[in-house]
């Protein structure tokens, strides 16, 4: 944000003043247009005060007009090559059909993780309750055939 005046700052305090306009719409003006208020109250007092005011900034005039204010109102005073370099306005519509349509992705992001995690826990368990089965199957298989092979054989006589 460019803090200085520049000369369509002081064309809009001139234009507002003849239009008399009160001093504090004409500083709220400066100040929305990203001019500091100290800066703006001055440009106002030298203004109704007759004092010739001349922009503070350093940038080239091909910058210094290129700025324009946050409103969405266009005035007379803008140029057309600022308005043909900016991009098209975006309206309220399309925007919330944009950001409803980022929600309803993220939505969908959240539900996919959700159901991969659950996916591999629901894995998890049933490997580890596959692997105590089979382990417990094999012990008791294991001791079965001992115990019924010393029953049957028995001891030597």
């Amino acid at each position: 944000m460019i803090h200085d005046i520049l000369q369509t700052d002081i064309e809009l305090a001139t234009r507002l003043r003849t239009e008399q306009r009160p001093d504090e719409e004409i500083i709220q003006a400066l100040v929305y247009r990203g001019v500091d208020r100290s800066s703006a109250a001055g440009l106002v007092d030298d203004l109704r005060n007759g004092r010739a005011r001349t922009s503070q900034s350093a940038l080239p005039p091909e910058f210094a007009h290129a700025r324009r204010s946050r409103s969405k109102k266009t005035t007379s005073g803008t140029s057309e090559s600022s308005t043909a370099t900016s991009p098209p306005a975006e309206s309220r519509h399309e925007r919330r059909a944009r950001r409803a349509a980022q929600e309803r992705k993220k939505a969908a992001a959240l539900w996919l993780v959700t159901a991969v995690i659950v996916g591999v826990a629901i894995t998890v368990v049933v490997l580890v309750v596959s692997r105590r089965h089979h382990d417990q199957a094999n012990s008791s298989g294991v001791q079965t055939p001992k115990a019924a092979s010393a029953k049957t054989n028995g001891p030597p006589r």
